[in-house]
Parts: structure tokens; C-alpha cells; sequence
């Protein structure tokens, strides 16, 4: 005769089993976009092109990869989460390279 408690094991294997998966996906998407905004702060550091605005969309573009981070561990809901990659993605093309060097060139 089976257990009482079989279903409830296997249920609670297979929820440890999607949140792990969960956990796995969140930690990828974590270094795809990134990776363009450590390049666009490198460069202005580098060239010494860091502004007020380069700190605040720096700073914007972390703030909303902790808002997305949130959502997608918590509730998961994908129109919060796209807005906030979305907002995330405007703040880290804010700091693109070509506009630091300008920057420099002007200054």
C-alpha cells in the first residue's frame, strides 16, 4: 500500500525542482545585459567622462535590475518584469561610450 505522504514528497521534489530551475534562469539573465553597461561604465571611467548623468543613469539602471530581480523571484508577473527590463534597458543605452567620448571632445 502506498503512503499518505508519497504525492506530498514528489509535489514538494518537483516545486524544490522548479524553483531551482527558476533560480538558474534568473542567475543567466543576470549577466546578459549587464555586461553592455560594465563596458559603458569601464569607458567612462577610463576616459574620464564620468558626469552627474552618468552616475544617475548608472545608478538607475542597478535600482531597476533589483526591482526586476524582485519581481521575477517573487510573483513573476512577465508585464512587471518587462517594464523593468525595459526602463533598465533605456538607462544603460544612456551611458553608451560614443556620448562619453563626445563629452571629452567638447570639455
Amino acid at each position: 500500500m502506498p503512503s499518505a505522504f508519497a504525492g506530498v514528497a514528489e509535489a514538494t521534489a518537483a516545486g524544490a525542482t522548479e524553483a531551482a530551475a527558476a533560480g538558474a534562469r534568473h542567475w543567466d539573465n543576470l549577466f546578459e545585459l549587464p555586461t553592455l553597461f560594465y563596458a559603458a561604465c569601464l569607458t567612462a571611467f577610463v576616459l574620464g567622462g564620468v558626469t552627474m548623468w552618468t552616475l544617475a543613469f548608472a545608478w538607475a539602471f542597478a535600482a531597476l535590475r533589483i526591482a526586476q530581480s524582485a519581481v521575477h523571484m517573487t510573483y513573476n508577473n512577465p508585464a512587471h518584469r518587462g517594464i523593468f527590463f525595459s526602463l533598465g534597458v533605456v538607462a544603460a543605452l544612456a551611458l553608451k561610450p560614443g556620448d562619453v567620448v563626445a563629452d571629452i571632445g567638447a570639455g
